[in-house]
């Protein structure tokens, strides 16, 4: 399995782990399903304890590309601007320059996070692609093949679905070498069964509209969705 929920050891908690665990946790104790206990994460969000976590500079964000930057423009901030953090992008072009928009274009050319394959190859539905992570490169490693991946088990990922999630465009921010955790995510809706009638792909894109914010701060994470984490540092009302 992906993650162990009651394993105690002394090396420090992922916190995105934490928060699928409590997911699973939260859907148990109050008879909610998978995706309404996010969604209501996403819009109270939870503090806990920090002192156990696996906590670094760079928050980490995992969002469509239009709330991420919300995010990023609420925040008043460039990426890299505080920390060499790395950014996943999985998105058409049109949606990358919405992202290059937020952050300022000199710094999508700096980032660590590319050069860019341009286009993916392979069906209509690739060929306005713009996959971002290098397999050199410490920060991106299996995003982008994790995505793809989605159909080998989820029949309706097709050439339809998959332009979703192009055309919305997805976008991770976390720490140098930290591994993606959108892998860890769409094993967790297999394994959770989140809506058989609904296609992983479909469940992604709804998750990612109100996108996963997790951050440490004095000795505490908070996690939320974007504007949860807003509200919560006092940046919008």
């Amino acid at each position: 399995m992906f993650i162990n929920c009651t394993t105690t050891t002394k090396v420090c908690v992922d916190p995105f782990s934490y928060f699928l665990c409590k997911v699973v946790e939260l859907s148990k104790l109050y008879d909610w399903s998978i995706l309404d206990t996010i969604d209501r994460i996403q819009d109270l969000g939870f503090t806990t304890n920090s002192c156990d976590f696996c906590c670094n500079d760079c928050e980490y964000i995992l969002a469509s590309v239009e709330t991420y930057k919300v995010y990023v423009l609420a925040k008043d901030i460039h990426l890299q601007n505080e920390t060499n953090c790395c950014v996943n992008i999985f998105a058409s072009v049109e949606r990358l320059l919405t992202y290059a928009e937020a952050v300022g274009i000199n710094q999508v050319g700096s980032s660590s996070a590319f050069p860019l394959k341009m286009p993916i190859q392979g069906d209509d539905a690739h060929d306005n692609s713009v996959s971002s992570c290098d397999s050199n490169l410490s920060c991106c490693n299996d995003f982008n093949k994790c995505i793809l991946d989605i159909g080998c088990n989820n029949q309706c990922f097709n050439a339809d679905t998959i332009g979703l999630l192009l055309d919305k465009g997805i976008v991770e921010n976390l720490a140098p070498n930290q591994q993606t955790k959108i892998c860890e995510l769409i094993e967790f809706f297999r394994i959770t069964k989140v809506d058989l009638n609904e296609c992983i792909a479909t469940i992604l894109d709804r998750v990612t509209d109100k996108g996963i914010v997790i951050r440490c701060y004095n000795g505490k994470v908070f996690i939320s969705g974007v504007e949860t984490s807003l509200v919560e540092q006092g940046l919008i009302q």
